[in-house]
């Protein structure tokens, strides 16, 4: 069977080739094409556009958390500030969930020394102050200078023993301490002081006392013979 000739770039004349170019070069697109290339530069245009718009929120985000940022802080130190305030000008402890249950510890310890048969009718007067003060905070009751608590000693020839838990309230601070003393008659006495629970009305405070067996203590240590103590040197108006 006979092939019809192909033709091919070889064996085409030059000035054909020529002629190819020009016409290509100087056709115009179609409108499919022109649709395609429209549509990536819209495409193009679009993509430019989101990403400017992207920028601009990111700027806009970032400046509002800087913003935020800034108003936090200035909040922060207007209530540092009205915290030392309270505490100079209205007499106010700044106080922890944890000093709130120190305190309704030293309250309990008080009532248990109420109840004894041996407090006496000036301990119960210090007693009531200290309660008075005690339930008043965070406010401060100015006037107000109470220290209660037990203190137990035994002691023979050769050897001796103090032991004492106290409870302190006053205008400047809340505390409460435990410690004692040890005899041994070949080398004296020695005294010592145990971790204590302090808060002071500046904002100072120490809390390194476990107070979790203070009210057992207190009433083991009545058991054996502890005395009362009660120190009240109060000045308080009761209204």
């Amino acid at each position: 069977m006979h092939e019809g000739k192909r033709s091919s770039w070889r064996t085409t004349p030059m000035n054909r080739i020529y002629e190819w170019i020009e016409a290509l070069l100087s056709r115009r697109p179609s409108t499919r094409e022109q649709m395609e290339f429209s549509s990536t530069k819209e495409l193009r245009r679009l993509a430019e556009q989101g990403r400017t718009e992207i920028a601009a929120m990111a700027r806009d985000e970032l400046e509002f958390r800087r913003n935020r940022a800034r108003e936090l802080t200035v909040t922060i130190n207007v209530r540092c500030d009205e915290r030392s305030s309270l505490r100079e000008n209205y007499g106010m402890f700044d106080l922890t969930e944890a000093d709130e249950q120190a305190i309704e510890i030293a309250q309990r310890v008080a009532r248990i020394l109420l109840a004894r048969d041996d407090v006496t009718p000036r301990q119960v007067i210090g007693l009531g102050h200290a309660l008075l003060a005690l339930e008043r905070l965070p406010n401060i009751t100015p006037g107000c200078d109470c220290s209660f608590g037990v203190e137990h000693r035994v002691r023979d020839k050769e050897s001796g023993e103090m032991r004492y838990i106290e409870v302190s309230i006053s205008a400047e601070a809340f505390e409460i301490s435990s410690g004692g003393s040890v005899y041994e008659a070949s080398v004296g006495s020695d005294s010592y002081s145990d971790p204590h629970w302090r808060v002071e009305i500046d904002g100072h405070a120490e809390r390194e006392a476990d107070l979790s067996e203070i009210e057992n203590e207190v009433l083991e240590r009545l058991k054996l013979g502890a005395q009362i103590r009660v120190y009240d040197e109060s000045d308080i108006d009761a209204d």
